[in-house]
């Protein structure tokens, strides 16, 4: 498999000589994560309330959540979680599901029951089943991002007829709207991220609005190797036309899942799940708004192979992720000043041994995290059976006690 790999980054570093280059748009940073000339603000949590995300009715297992907090048509703050579930990872009968919070001021409220999304054969249906390019063999991730526009675009993880995950592209939707109310998302093609059979590539960090109206969407390659991309979106959610529009990320051949944690319109750091025996995280960087990356100085932070997510918060680079070497039976949230160095344990969302009379308990994973207001959202899988939702109440930090 490696040396298709191989002609794969070269075919990709063709195409980067044929396509004209353009000046890169800057990151957009929400007021809560903006620390331009204000120094990094300690901060606790304390947990408010939890909730098990309902799941569709005769269905097992669930996995790879995606919080996403936006604003509804009349401009009330609304939080939806989106996550695949069916018999079980890979399964013919996998959808994506999306459950919609209605969030109280003090952070309690109700998840509505599931709605089906996104079906394999629908979308095939849609994008023209006389086509067997177009053909979804089993669909995986979602991530989601809502344009300046109001449209939440959804991008899904889905393989093709001839293999597994490493056969993947992934597969553009947008939520179509009929009389004011939400309606399934319409498929509208694969992003066309390489001339290999345009496959092996695969998403799930959050996406990053850009000053240009579009976003920078985290992704990763995996055929043989793998490693990190920063893909560039337009403002129609589509890939942009030009020949930095994919942009491979530093780290090592072993290294994916990165997710961002933007620090201004310029500088980022990625933190990536690592595939090799380290059993910890990769630390890449951008200071010139995701244009070029370098690998990072950073402290050796234990993580398995599993996939973490960061966000910022008052100039804190918070980390949830698995923090043993193994196994996936704990998930905490850490913090650091400057994302690289010197975390600090903020919270304990599960802790369990590795075994208890004998039942693995290895699967509190796949975090997604969102900051409304001043409550910090996090959902995560729950033993592969259902979604998990932890809302915190984030506070200013005594300083000096």
């Amino acid at each position: 498999m490696k040396w298709l790999a191989i002609l794969a980054l070269a075919l990709g570093a063709w195409r980067q000589t044929t396509q004209p280059a353009i000046a890169p748009s800057k990151f957009v940073v929400a007021p809560v994560q903006a620390t331009a000339n204000m120094a990094s603000q300690p901060i606790t949590l304390r947990e408010i309330v939890r909730y098990d995300i309902p799941m569709p009715a005769n269905t097992p297992a669930a996995h790879a959540s995606f919080l996403l907090a936006d604003k509804t048509a009349n401009g009330q703050d609304r939080l939806r979680a989106f996550w695949f579930a069916g018999e079980r990872e890979s399964g013919p009968d996998v959808q994506i599901v999306v459950s919609e919070f209605a969030a109280k001021p003090d952070g309690t409220g109700v998840w509505s029951a599931p709605s089906p999304q996104v079906n394999r054969h629908e979308a095939f249906k849609a994008l023209g089943w006389w086509n067997p390019f177009n053909s979804i063999r089993r669909i995986g991730n979602p991530v989601a991002w809502t344009d300046s526009q109001g449209r939440t675009h959804l991008y899904v993880v889905a393989t093709t007829w001839l293999g597994g995950w490493a056969a993947s592209r992934i597969l553009h939707l947008v939520e179509a709207k009929q009389d004011g109310a939400s309606q399934a998302f319409k498929p509208i093609g694969f992003l066309q991220l390489s001339p290999f059979f345009n496959i092996s590539h695969l998403v799930r960090g959050t996406p990053i609005p850009t000053s240009d109206g579009g976003a920078l969407l985290p992704a990763y390659f995996e055929l043989g190797i793998k490693y990190p991309v920063a893909v560039r979106l337009d403002s129609n959610g589509e890939l942009v036309q030009s020949r930095d529009a994919v942009v491979r990320m530093a780290g090592n051949l072993a290294s994916l899942q990165p997710t961002l944690a933007v620090a201004s319109a310029s500088d980022a750091i990625a933190y990536l799940r690592d595939n090799s025996d380290e059993q910890k995280l990769r630390f890449v960087q951008t200071t010139d708004s995701g244009k070029s990356w370098r690998d990072a100085d950073a402290d050796f932070v234990i993580n398995p192979d599993s996939s973490p997510t960061a966000v910022r918060i008052k100039g804190q680079t918070l980390l949830i992720h698995n923090p043993q070497t193994s196994g996936r039976h704990r998930l905490v949230i850490e913090a650091s000043d400057n994302g690289l160095r010197g975390f600090k344990r903020l919270a304990t969302l599960e802790y369990e041994p590795p075994q208890l009379d004998g039942v693995a308990f290895n699967e509190y994973s796949y975090p997604s995290a969102v900051v409304m207001g001043d409550k910090l959202h996090v959902s995560y899988t729950y033993q592969k059976r259902f979604i998990r939702h932890v809302v915190l109440q984030i506070e200013n930090a005594e300083v000096g006690k």
